[in-house]
């Protein structure tokens, strides 16, 4: 990927030129799947996230499958942790990383899909049971509590999308990827955060918060219930197994994935459209791999490409499908589309099958989509950087306080 710096004046994205640059950015919506035809189809289908048009499946996915996906990603991870940690070999170095992933994978699972569909009340059938197992598994990976979850969140499904008066655009903002920067710029800026100790030690402190100040009493209680919890596991099996296993992967690295995620789920930039047009316009599907390589006529140059993408594809994109574009996250747009479908599992074919029916019907889609991971983030950046700045911004939007327990 070559990054090379904007000229901001001359090529500024104008507010009225939003609809023909997001297409033009060959990110306009298809039923074409690159991995279409490979075989081990489900496998591929997971990969990337994006369902094959009218495929036959085994059975369609339920919300229970969503849930036991998270849970069954932990438990291996947790075992091989444990498995490297005594193993004292060579071998183990591999899957203790590969189980580190399953573990980040398998809590973001639960705190963007999950505890998402929790906030949505769109996980079980009755609000209360919503509530209390969001409650429950919100203090498990510690984060903002259900209720507060909820008020952001429905309101960042309303009208407000995507202005000053959504948090998540703020907080896009105040973590420093606004207009009038470069391409270049905000890269460093994404890379530098993520590895930034400053920035991890406020975003834990701001979860800590959200879970023994800003809360409810109850709320609180559970909190420090849980602490004894793991206190009594790091007594019974060793501190080392309680660091590897829960304090490494859900205090630290699990914010990494939770920043980009934020900055990558939408593209948060000025539009004077509707909010119906915003919704649309600033949401795509995200979805993970790039297609094969195609012959270049020469043995060796295919081989050396196959390998790159075979590379690409085990050490990029299903590391990333696993720990930041998980669950129901690749057909995100159709959730803003149909927030409150209780059909959201099967999100994945409706999608396929709604954007089939606007080509049949129109000629074309509305649906946008981007795939591989690195240019997921690389077309969010882009933007920001030839965006015109939000007209009613002000210097105390930039630099107003962080509140690192917003970030999910």
């Amino acid at each position: 990927m070559v990054m090379q710096d904007q000229t901001l004046d001359a090529d500024a994205l104008r507010r009225e030129d939003l609809p023909s640059y997001f297409v033009a950015q060959g990110s306009k919506g298809s039923n074409t799947h690159p991995f279409a035809g490979l075989p081990f189809t489900p496998f591929w289908v997971f990969l990337s996230g994006k369902e094959i048009f009218g495929r036959r499946r085994a059975w369609e996915p339920r919300n229970w499958h969503y849930l036991m996906a998270g849970i069954v990603w932990l438990v291996a991870g947790v075992a091989g942790v444990v498995w490297a940690l005594q193993s004292g070999s060579l071998a183990g170095i591999p899957v203790y990383v590969a189980s580190m992933i399953l573990i980040v994978g398998g809590a973001r699972y639960f705190v963007a899909t999950n505890i998402h569909m929790m906030a949505h009340h769109l996980m079980f059938s009755k609000a209360a049971t919503n509530h209390w197992w969001g409650e429950i598994f919100s203090t498990i990976f510690l984060i903002q509590g259900i209720d507060r979850y909820r008020s952001d969140h429905l309101a960042h499904h309303g009208k407000i999308f995507a202005t000053l008066q959504d948090g998540d655009a703020v907080m896009v903002l105040r973590l420093g990827f606004a207009p009038g920067k470069t391409r270049r710029e905000l890269w460093m800026n994404l890379i530098r955060l993520c590895f930034s100790p400053s920035f991890h030690f406020k975003f834990i402190v701001g979860r800590l918060k959200e879970n023994l100040v800003l809360c409810p009493r109850y709320r609180a209680l559970m909190t420090l219930g849980w602490f004894a919890i793991l206190g009594l596991i790091g007594y019974a099996f060793g501190f080392a197994i309680l660091f590897h296993a829960y304090l490494l992967p859900i205090f630290l690295l699990i914010q990494i994935p939770a920043l980009i995620q934020l900055l990558c789920e939408h593209i948060y930039i000025s539009a004077d459209l509707s909010a119906y047009e915003r919704h649309k316009l600033l949401s795509n599907g995200r979805y993970c791999g790039v297609p094969l390589p195609q012959w270049s006529g020469s043995h060796v140059r295919y081989a050396a490409d196959l390998l790159a993408w075979t590379l690409r594809i085990a050490l990029v994109e299903l590391p990333a499908r696993i720990t930041i574009f998980q669950g129901s996250l690749p057909e995100h747009d159709w959730h803003h589309r149909h927030p409150g479908s209780r059909q959201w599992a099967n999100g994945r074919m409706l999608r396929e099958e709604e954007l089939r029916a606007e080509i049949v019907s129109r000629g074309e889609t509305e649906f946008l989509e981007v795939w591989g991971s690195v240019e997921v983030v690389d077309r969010v950046l882009r933007s920001i950087s030839k965006a015109l700045p939000y007209p009613e911004l002000k210097e105390l939007v930039l630099s107003g306080a962080l509140d690192y327990g917003d970030i999910k």
